[in-house]
C-alpha cells in the first residue's frame, strides 16, 4: 500500500487565513447585528455572520476531503463575499472589522489557487476514480 500524498503547505496556510478571516466576518457580523442602529447596518451584519459560516464549512471541507468542487466553491465564495464586502463598505454600512477580515480572505483564496493547492485536490479527486 501506498502513503498518502500530504497536503501542501500553501493549502495549509490558505486553510487558516481563510478561517481567521471568516471569524473576523462572524464577529464583526455578530457586533452590527447586535447594535442598537439602523435595520440596514443589522442587516448587513446578518449577512456578514451567514457569509463567513459559509466559508469556513466550505474551507473545513477542502482541508479534510481536498475535493476540487469545494475548492472551486471555497475560492468563488470568497470571491463574492470580497467584493460585496468592499461594495458595502463605500456605502459606510459594515463594522471594521468586516471590512479588516477582506484582507485574510484574499491571502487565503490567493493561497488555495495556487498550483501546488490545485494540483493536490486534483490529484485527489482522479485518484478516488481509480
Amino acid at each position: 500500500m501506498t502513503a498518502t500524498q500530504p497536503r501542501p503547505r500553501a493549502l495549509n496556510v490558505a486553510f487558516w487565513l481563510l478561517l481567521v478571516g471568516a471569524v473576523m466576518l462572524m464577529v464583526g457580523g455578530l457586533l452590527a447585528a447586535t447594535a442598537s442602529i439602523p435595520a440596514l447596518f443589522r442587516g448587513a451584519g446578518i449577512a456578514c455572520v451567514i457569509a463567513g459560516a459559509m466559508i469556513a464549512f466550505l474551507a473545513g471541507r477542502v482541508r479534510k476531503t481536498g475535493d476540487a468542487r469545494f475548492r472551486r466553491a471555497t475560492l468563488a465564495l470568497a470571491f463574492v463575499v470580497i467584493v460585496l464586502v468592499s461594495i458595502v463598505a463605500a456605502l459606510g454600512v459594515v463594522h471594521v472589522l468586516a471590512l479588516l477580515s477582506v484582507l485574510p480572505l484574499i491571502v487565503g483564496a490567493m493561497l488555495l489557487s495556487r498550483p501546488a493547492a490545485a494540483g493536490w485536490s486534483a490529484d485527489d479527486a482522479a485518484g478516488s476514480n481509480a
